[in-house]
């Protein structure tokens, strides 16, 4: 007879996925559970150094305590053709200055002028939502995140592929997986699981790890799913396409023809 063995870890909570949403869903569940919760976060990769978020230039929209609130979330409500959650992004974008408050608390440096005020850019065609970054992009905010869930006493389990959803009941209890360097089994029993993976995003080309199996993982453990127009693959050629190219135009550089001509503006 076979047998088979895994490495068990008991845990409250177990958050399946290290992007910005997992990473932050990780933090929150340690800081608000009752003392002495026990947060777990597993990713197929090195946390802190993979997926969307640390591939990323860590672009987001922050409203100021001066900014138009009600007018950037008509933009975005607008942009989505009334598709969205509008108390959610509304909810989101409230509580944005809050979150760069943590994210500065935590070392994170955002530009500022020599006036002190943070340096911002507009986005992707809004008048009056405006992004900011901190030093470092992507990799800097996922790692200096990881480093406070360290500090905050969240269990971190680096390059552990999550294969199934465990079930009881109706309800799900936990997860499956195995390590992607020395093949060892793991299953994670958990009071609450949270998934938190990117689903196939148009980045994939340029992220091996966002394989959209977060998705396939709730649908196959009897989730509902919903919003799937939100994920997408976009498929395009290397040689039209670059990373980065709405924050290029802004700073300076233009599409021309064969004559050099900087033909975009007459469209």
């Amino acid at each position: 007879m076979t047998t088979f063995q895994s490495i068990l870890v008991e845990t409250d909570v177990l958050v399946i996925g290290g992007g910005a949403g997992g990473l932050l869903a990780a933090l929150s569940a340690k800081r608000h559970g009752p003392r002495g919760t026990r947060v777990t976060l597993v990713d197929s990769g090195l946390i802190g150094r993979c997926g969307h978020t640390a591939f990323s230039n860590a672009w987001t929209i922050v409203v100021l305590p001066h900014d138009d609130l009600d007018g950037i979330l008509r933009e975005i409500v607008t942009g989505n053709d009334g598709i969205a959650d509008q108390e959610l992004v509304r909810s989101t974008l409230a509580d944005s200055y809050e979150r760069l408050r943590d994210f500065e608390a935590m070392g994170m440096k955002f530009g500022r002028d020599e006036h002190g005020h943070y340096v911002r850019r507009p986005t992707r065609g809004l008048d009056l939502a405006r992004v900011l970054y901190p030093e470092g992009g992507g990799l800097e905010f996922s790692w200096i995140l990881r480093r406070a869930l360290e500090s905050a006493g969240v269990q971190l389990l680096d390059r552990i592929f999550i294969t199934g959803l465990l079930r009881e009941q109706g309800r799900v209890t936990g997860a499956v997986g195995i390590h992607g360097r020395n093949g060892e089994s793991h299953v994670f029993n958990a009071r609450t699981t949270i998934v938190a993976t990117n689903a196939i995003g148009f980045r994939s080309g340029f992220v091996r790890d966002i394989t959209g199996t977060g998705t396939l993982l709730a649908y196959k453990a009897g989730a509902t799913l919903r919003n799937s127009e939100f994920s997408y693959v976009r498929p395009g050629t290397p040689r039209f396409y670059f990373e980065g190219i709405t924050f290029a135009t802004q700073e300076g550089a233009r599409f021309i023809n064969a004559k050099g001509d900087a033909f975009m503006a007459e469209y």
